[in-house]
């Protein structure tokens, strides 16, 4: 399967999902299985799970998410490659 569109995809946390995604936004808290390509940004929240190969110019990941792949910090939408981050969000103890 394969999902291309404009805006924000949310895959909420009892989704399984199996396929590439090619979106604006992607917002990941359940499960997916499948490349992902964002030309905004994508958000990998607690307790999601994604296995496959990543592409964005902004990547964040909440503490307590799983990632099995690669990373690749495009500066397609968010200028030049430079101002590319990732940032990963962990709790306070």
């Amino acid at each position: 399967m394969c999902f291309i569109g404009e805006g924000t995809l949310s895959i909420g946390p009892q989704a399984n999902i199996e396929a590439e995604v090619h979106c604006t936004r992607v917002v990941v808290s359940g499960s997916l299985v499948g490349n992902v390509q964002a030309g905004e940004r994508i958000e990998l929240k607690s307790p999601g799970k994604l296995k496959g190969n990543i592409s964005s110019p902004l990547v964040v990941m909440d503490e307590g998410v799983l990632f099995e792949g690669h990373c690749s910090m495009t500066g397609d939408a968010a200028g030049p490659a430079s101002s590319n981050k990732i940032t990963l969000l962990a709790a306070k103890s």
